[in-house]
């Protein structure tokens, strides 16, 4: 049996070649995911392997539509890791963390430390500057509107608080203001009857 350490670099290849192109998703995201679990657990202090793994495999799932990417990018993830020999119990950590990692879409809470340093790095990506483009890209590939936009930047500043860790919640506290400040220049400019 292998284990996860010896694997990273089919990992980060997989990762990347799952997701070509995809800013929202895509290298770029699994990269400032990747730092921001850093950061996050020198806190919690998970398995940083299955951590580090989780994070390269998290989206690989949007391959096959939004909705359905945290179960279906861990059966992925399982598939591929289990296809090279990695240990059992080390897979099955990484496909519960893939699995609870989306505010939006995933049906179970994180459980483990590891679940939960994902999930904060993850969300932690839905602020600052980066955060606000993703959020934008986000809601106009869903409906080209203004109302789209509030709707989505709306929604992730309702995620400000739904953080494990004090590192990621002092992280979004600082970041969140750049959308606060977005959000009400754009709803004034649709009232303002000046134009």
């Amino acid at each position: 049996m292998r284990v996860l350490e010896s694997a990273l670099p089919e990992i980060r290849e997989y990762s990347r070649s799952s997701m070509p192109g995809d800013y929202l998703h895509g290298s770029p995201h699994i990269e400032r995911v990747l730092r921001y679990a850093g950061m996050v657990n020198r806190e919690i202090k998970g398995d940083w392997p299955v951590i580090e793994a989780s994070v390269y495999l998290h989206d690989v799932g949007h391959s096959q539509g939004a909705a359905g990417h945290p179960v279906k990018g861990a059966e992925m993830a399982v598939a591929f890791l289990s296809g090279l020999g990695i240990d059992g119990s080390a897979v099955e950590r990484v496909g519960k963390c893939i699995r609870s990692h989306s505010r939006q879409y995933s049906k179970v809470e994180p459980e483990s430390k590891e679940a939960r340093v994902l999930f904060d790095a993850d969300g932690m990506d839905l602020f600052g500057p980066v955060g606000l483009a993703r959020g934008i890209i986000s809601a106009l590939k869903k409906e080209p509107s203004e109302a789209s936009i509030v709707r989505r930047l709306t929604w992730r500043l309702g995620e400000r608080h739904s953080f494990y860790s004090k590192t990621a919640m002092r992280f979004v506290r600082k970041h969140s203001r750049i959308i606060e400040h977005y959000l009400k220049e754009l709803k004034d400019s649709l009232t303002d009857s000046s134009f």
